[in-house]
């Protein structure tokens, strides 16, 4: 057993009724280590998996009812840039024409957009200066344009 596999097994059976919460940076990674120690003969009881996003998320969870505001799974975004892209993409003019999708694209498109978004960065505040090259500024910002619309519907 690796040295986190020890820990969780001692934590488990020193505090076994105890609430537990893993902190991990995606849930398939912590699904992986729960199984990793149960393979090992190590059983948990309450045991909670959360990333920093889900633990925030509960934190807010009220205030947001609140406001009326639905936050998106990591999978509904995905398939909202993925859609985006492809009918970006479809476009003769388009910076992404010729470009071939290939794994880790959308995730790389997500990942941008996302900390665009988190910084307080709007369309309208992407400047030719931050890109390479001015097509590709002009699809970036369409794509995110794109995104806060489908965020707001």
């Amino acid at each position: 057993m690796n040295q986190l596999q020890t820990f969780l097994s001692e934590i488990s059976n020193t505090h076994r009724l105890s609430e537990k919460i893993l902190i991990v940076p995606s849930f398939s990674q912590g699904h992986q280590i729960t199984e990793a120690i149960v393979k090992k003969g190590v059983s948990y009881i309450n045991l909670s998996i959360k990333t920093i996003s889900s633990l925030a998320l509960e934190i807010i969870a009220l205030d947001l009812v609140k406001e009326s505001i639905t936050v998106l799974s990591e999978t509904s975004i995905l398939i909202i840039i993925e859609d985006l892209f492809t009918e970006i993409r479809e476009r003769n003019d388009s910076y992404f024409h010729n470009l071939e999708p290939k794994e880790g694209m959308v995730d790389a498109l997500a990942r941008a957009i996302r900390e665009l978004r988190m910084s307080g960065i709007r369309p309208k505040e992407l400047l030719p200066k931050h890109f390479l090259r001015d097509s590709k500024k002009a699809y970036m910002v369409k794509l995110k344009r794109h995104y806060f619309r489908s965020r707001r519907g």
